[in-house]
């Protein structure tokens, strides 16, 4: 199980060349796993949702290969008090609005760049966990309590050498 509270996100890049992002947003979230796998996330209070909608066509033999095309029919929008999304082979197969609002189907061609991304939006690719155990890693005891990524960890870290260095050379010159 998992728990996220106060301002939950769940991101899934879609297409990175197109930068589409399923996303799932709500304020508290609660993630229950079946054999290592996620099955169920409850999202509890303010559930909004954007996910784009795939029209699968039938298989087609190509140089004795199958293949499944795929093609965006739009991206749907919809938010509702809670949600349920219920997840197989990691891919989300239902979700189920309490209380909702009307959702809506935009044509792709018809969305605007503020249409894409919910409120609070941020791809953060090099924070992502990306195997199953990253979830539980931890930083040293001194970790990071500003909350900042670690790249502009390491900007600062730079940016200090370099004051550093500079300190150096002002000292040793007027030493001289």
């Amino acid at each position: 199980r998992f728990d996220m509270n106060s301002n939950s996100f769940i991101i899934s890049e879609v297409d990175s060349i197109s930068k589409k992002y399923n996303q799932i947003k709500g304020q508290n979230m609660i993630g229950f796993f079946k054999k290592g796998a996620l099955k169920k996330v409850n999202v509890k209070g303010n559930g909004m949702s954007i996910y784009y909608a795939v029209e699968k066509s039938k298989k087609t033999e190509n140089d004795s290969v199958k293949i499944r095309e795929e093609s965006y029919i739009g991206m749907n929008r919809a938010d509702g008090e809670d949600m349920d999304l219920y997840i197989d082979d990691n891919k989300v197969k239902k979700i189920v609005i309490k209380k909702p609002s009307p959702s809506t189907l935009f044509p792709l061609e018809e969305l605007k760049k503020d249409d894409l991304k919910l409120p609070g939006f941020k791809w953060r690719d090099a924070e992502r966990p990306k195997k199953w155990d990253d979830i539980f890693y931890w930083e040293e005891e001194n970790s990071n309590l500003l909350g900042i990524s670690k790249n502009e960890e390491n900007e600062i870290e730079t940016l200090e050498a370099q004051e550093n260095a500079k300190d150096e050379v002002k000292t040793s010159e007027k030493s001289q």
